[in-house]
């Protein structure tokens, strides 16, 4: 009986230590930014609570590293003391305060757009169902959101999320804001101007009313 109940105990550790070492893999690649692996690795381990990013895995690492020489390709170096271990590796990953805490933000591209340069200003309208992005080429470019969408989840050659493309800046555009109520985008530039675009007719390229600045517009 002795024997088994410690086979049960030592396999019950072996669960728990595992659950910690996918908790730490997990932590570390939201980290370091590879959220969608974090997602499907977090998802198949049952989703776990309380996971936030974090290098722990890749400091831990390290320091075993650094114990076995084979950082250096050296010969083994005396073991970190205890306390040296607990001053630089918090092993208590799963204290009540991270079990409380929300998960981390997960994003996932829907789609993207492209520039001939930078993209340096975006922003959405009052409704969100239009989207515009301005770039350091001068550029505007106004996108349906429901036509991004389809296109990330139906992938379908015809759909072409960007509706209305501007030229009528002369340099770096800064910033967007689109109107509340009327169909106009206002584009500030480094160009020292400031247009206004009807994004309501297909065929204008061009600003319907432009206003002079003195120096170049940073905002809107």
């Amino acid at each position: 009986r002795s024997g088994t109940s410690s086979r049960t105990m030592s396999a019950q550790g072996g669960i728990a230590e595992r659950e910690h070492l996918y908790r730490l893999i997990i932590s570390q690649l939201h980290y370091d930014g590879y959220e969608g692996v974090a997602a499907t690795l977090h998802q198949a381990c049952s989703a776990m609570p309380g996971i936030v990013p974090s290098q722990r895995l890749l400091t831990a690492v390290q320091l075993g590293l650094e114990a076995d020489g084979d950082k250096l390709g050296g010969p083994p170096k005396e073991k970190p003391s205890q306390s040296v271990m607990h001053a630089c590796l918090d092993l208590q990953f799963d204290s009540e305060d991270q079990k409380s805490s929300p998960s981390p933000a997960l994003y996932e591209v829907l789609y993207a757009t492209s520039h001939k340069a930078p993209c340096k200003v975006a922003c959405f309208d009052k409704s969100g169902k239009l989207a515009a992005t301005g770039s350091a080429d001068s550029s505007i470019k106004v996108l349906e959101v429901d036509r991004m969408l389809a296109k990330m989840h139906k992938g379908t050659e015809d759909v072409h999320p960007v509706v209305r493309t501007f030229y009528d800046n002369s340099d770096t555009i800064t910033s967007l804001e689109f109107h509340p109520t009327q169909d106009i985008l206002a584009a500030g530039s480094r160009d020292c101007t400031v247009k206004l675009f009807d994004h309501s007719k297909s065929a204008v390229k061009r600003a319907l009313k432009t206003i002079q600045e003195v120096l170049p517009v940073t905002s809107l």
